[in-house]
């Protein structure tokens, strides 16, 4: 189908690699992402693609250098900027320079729930709960009930002292996401 199709080629590679990883192979979905670069090296829905795969795995190292690169080549790109800033964040690196990515991002992007999620995010790794409060209920507002955003919602809402608002956010995700792994982890570290 991609061969006689070959705009489609990325995506045709990006979703055989999704349905790798959604099967627990990890690494071929990795040798499938490498290959589809190999052969649409400048499709920026593979090269993100590989920056996911790699975070999925723990190569953190090699997610931020891909994301670095990318940014070299699309400057200003508020998905590069909100990507490479939100991992930095996520792991507690260069929490100065993921603010100023996320900021840049968000101008371009204010109703974006997936860059508000980001810039509270980054307040919070910085120490800044207050301040990451508006953000992550307002991302939590616009986000369709994504998991995550009521994670971190959740997590600053606990870190501020509300653990009945925390545990009634990780309660209402958990009911539209009752497979949701990290939900329940955390529901099981709060406590009754």
């Amino acid at each position: 189908f991609a061969r006689a199709n070959p705009p489609l080629g990325p995506a045709v590679a990006t979703l055989r690699a999704g349905l790798a990883a959604s099967l627990g192979d990890e690494k071929r979905s990795l040798e499938i992402l490498d290959a589809g670069l190999a052969q649409y090296p400048d499709s920026l829905d593979l090269r993100m693609a590989r920056v996911f795969a790699y975070e999925r795995i723990g190569r953190t190292d090699d997610s931020i250098r891909d994301l670095r690169q990318l940014l070299r080549e699309r400057p200003g790109d508020a998905v590069v900027q909100n990507a490479l800033g939100y991992t930095l964040a996520d792991h507690g690196k260069s929490l100065d320079e993921a603010a100023t990515l996320v900021a840049a991002s968000l101008a371009q992007t204010p109703d974006s729930a997936a860059v508000l999620d980001s810039m509270g995010w980054v307040l919070y790794r910085q120490g800044k709960a207050q301040e990451a409060l508006p953000y992550l209920v307002r991302a939590s507002e616009l986000g369709d009930g994504e998991a995550e955003l009521d994670l971190h919602l959740g997590e600053v809402q606990w870190a501020l002292g509300d653990q009945a608002a925390a545990r009634a956010t990780w309660t209402a995700a958990l009911e539209r996401h009752p497979d949701d792994k990290l939900l329940k982890e955390r529901l099981e570290r709060a406590g009754p």
